[in-house]
């Protein structure tokens, strides 16, 4: 006669149930997870940049957390839908480690986070740096996110406008008739629409 042990029996169905709801919950969760993506526009921009997030298939809304390095500085945005794409103007400091994590906000657990991207200086020369009375000199500028405004300087005192609201990225030449001689002239080049992001050359004599 064969005996079954019926506790046994039911447990080991309960335990091939419970595998079961499990390895189904962990296949969904997998699943979810290759659905879920995020991406930048650019990994690096220019200080008063813009770069562009972007993110897709969070289960509901997302928080957007921006970071520098391992620090977390601030939300780029919250409770917002499961995709879409925010703007992240960077007047931040230099440097190449900032990234962005995107986090499901009923699930902080299910995250994606970005690569890493450079904020950079813009670039201004002077060609050549020593010019007679009369001369010319070529003032280059690139980088800029937006129009600039290019001041004229004589040590801290400004003289004139070289130029206003041209683009981000060009070329200027600059005649000095009217300077008296000296070595303390100096362009500086300033973003339009944040004129705390200037770049300054000394070099003119």
């Amino acid at each position: 006669m064969k005996i079954i042990n019926y506790e046994i029996d039911s447990k080991i169905k309960k335990s091939a149930h419970l595998f079961c709801i499990s390895l189904f919950a962990f296949c969904l969760n997998y699943s979810n997870a290759l659905a879920q993506s995020v991406s930048l526009s650019t990994n690096a921009v220019y200080k008063g940049g813009t770069v562009v997030l972007y993110w897709s298939g969070f289960s509901g809304n997302v928080n957007l957390r921006f970071y520098k390095g391992s620090n977390f500085v601030t939300y780029a945005n919250t409770n917002v839908p499961g995709s879409g794409q925010q703007n992240l103007v960077m007047n931040d400091e230099v440097r190449a480690d900032y990234w962005v994590r995107v986090e499901l906000r009923s699930n902080t657990n299910v995250y994606r986070d970005t690569q890493q991207f450079s904020v950079n200086d813009p670039s201004v020369s002077i060609s050549p740096s020593s010019v007679p009375q009369g001369g010319t000199a070529v003032l280059y500028w690139s980088g800029f996110a937006s129009n600039v405004n290019l001041k004229f300087y004589k040590g801290s005192t400004f003289i004139t406008y070289a130029n206003t609201n041209v683009a981000g990225s060009g070329q200027q030449n600059l005649v000095m008739n009217n300077s008296e001689p000296g070595s303390d002239y100096r362009i500086q080049v300033e973003l339009r629409t944040n004129t705390n992001i200037t770049q300054i050359r000394k070099s003119i004599e």
